[in-house]
């Protein structure tokens, strides 16, 4: 902090785009293990901007979520404004404690809001705070954003016995892309001291992204860096003499990611074929013609269920108390229409989706965070139909636009998962 010079509070506009209403003059991720805070895993963010004009503004209010289910804490939030007075020299507005607002979003999600004080065209803020918790996945680092930056820079200290996946996506390249040993990175409880692998991924003079019509969600085009966990490697004591290395892998195949999906992600939730056989108008089950008999069992859950504007819970799924209560999210909701699909022995299968506000889903490897959405893939007289019943008036083999975001995964758990693209009409 304190680092404002006088020529930042002296700029005007930025040469290399004129029109940008402030301006990114530096930023830093540093990611580590922190001893300070009981071994959670930190994130210490620091951010320096110039606002240029009112429309840049609103760059002093400043966000932030965090996770309750990952433990995320936040911490150590100081900013400063920067002002230049009437004898041209510095002038500093902190901002106070009682000016930092918490609110509980959701059960899962607490935002932190504050708004940088005497801030006006003209003005350099600057703002740090720090995230811990013990989620051992680290967050995407985002180089581009709606403003240029000047640089943009994530450092990462990571355990030596942690191995992760990294991925560049976007159209822009590193200017700084760095790594070392460090042999000496912690001290671990029982007093080891452990080696990490430490790393910069740097961009200078990065340009502001620009939205055009009709195009997915800008974070599919975004430059950034995701780091996806691959394995932990633990030395286990063996007879109190030797150890050897056990590899707990969590980037596994599509194979393994079918299971966990089914068992754990999904909570085993969609295997309940015989409860929903004995909900089901008897009439339908009757229907001889299969296209007709899936068209009445969708239209039955669309009325039976009334969407509670939830998408995805995962490991929280109850498909029999949401379809007692005839209120669910939209996976409880899907997973009721595949159950019964599954009972009148319709061929089903759960698909999940990435919506367009979401991004695409990688598939160098599988990354079930990165889905948030689940339809119903039917197969009949050899037509893909796709199916989304939580909105009562879309129409059978219709998904919402939202759900058009490239490729989906189908889960056909006897032969194996598979990427398809969901038509658009």
């Amino acid at each position: 902090m304190g680092q404002t010079s006088l020529n930042e509070l002296q700029m005007t506009y930025y040469e290399k785009d004129s029109s940008a209403n402030a301006l990114v003059l530096y930023e830093q991720g540093n990611y580590y293990r922190s001893k300070l805070k009981n071994f959670r895993f930190t994130t210490k963010y620091y951010k320096r901007i110039k606002i240029f004009n009112k429309e840049g503004l609103n760059k002093a209010t400043v966000t932030i979520y965090t996770n309750k289910d990952q433990k995320e804490l936040i911490s150590d939030i100081k900013a400063i404004t920067y002002n230049l007075n009437d004898n041209n020299s510095r002038q500093e507005t902190y901002l106070s404690k009682d000016q930092i607002f918490e609110t509980q979003e959701t059960k899962r999600y607490t935002k932190t809001t504050f708004t940088l004080p005497n801030v006006n065209s003209g003005s350099v803020i600057e703002y740090t705070y720090t995230i811990s918790s013990y989620y051992i996945g680290i967050k995407d680092w985002y180089f581009q954003s709606d403003i240029p930056k000047l640089k943009s820079q994530l450092d990462l200290a990571i355990l030596g016995n942690y191995k992760y996946n990294t991925r560049l996506i976007g159209f822009l390249d590193l200017d700084i892309e760095e790594s070392s040993v460090n042999h000496e990175c912690i001290e671990m409880p029982d007093g080891q001291v452990a080696a990490c692998a430490s790393y910069s991924f740097g961009m200078n003079n990065v340009s502001a992204f620009k939205e055009e019509d009709y195009m997915l969600s800008k974070k599919n085009y975004l430059s950034k860096i995701s780091l996806d966990l691959e394995s932990i490697t633990t030395l286990t004591e063996n007879a109190g003499a030797f150890y050897y290395k056990k590899v707990k892998n969590y980037t596994k195949t599509w194979k393994d990611a079918d299971k966990t999906l089914r068992i754990d992600f999904l909570n085993n939730q969609g295997s309940k074929k015989s409860f929903f056989k004995k909900k089901l108008p008897k009439d339908i089950f009757s229907e001889t013609n299969t296209l007709a008999k899936a068209k009445k069992i969708y239209t039955f859950i669309q009325n039976h269920y009334t969407w509670n504007e939830k998408n995805w819970i995962s490991s929280n799924i109850k498909v029999k108390e949401s379809f007692d209560r005839k209120s669910g999210s939209v996976d409880e909701i899907n997973l009721s229409l595949y159950n019964i699909l599954q009972a009148a022995k319709i061929e089903s299968y759960i698909t999940l989706v990435s919506t367009r506000n979401n991004g695409k889903p990688t598939k160098l490897f599988p990354v079930l965070n990165d889905f948030n959405y689940i339809v119903i893939k039917v197969i009949i007289d050899e037509v893909d139909y796709f199916l989304d019943a939580s909105d009562k008036y879309l129409p059978f083999g219709i998904v919402p636009f939202k759900c058009l975001n490239g490729a989906a995964r189908v889960f056909d758990f006897k032969k194996g998962s598979y990427w398809q693209l969901i038509p658009t009409n």
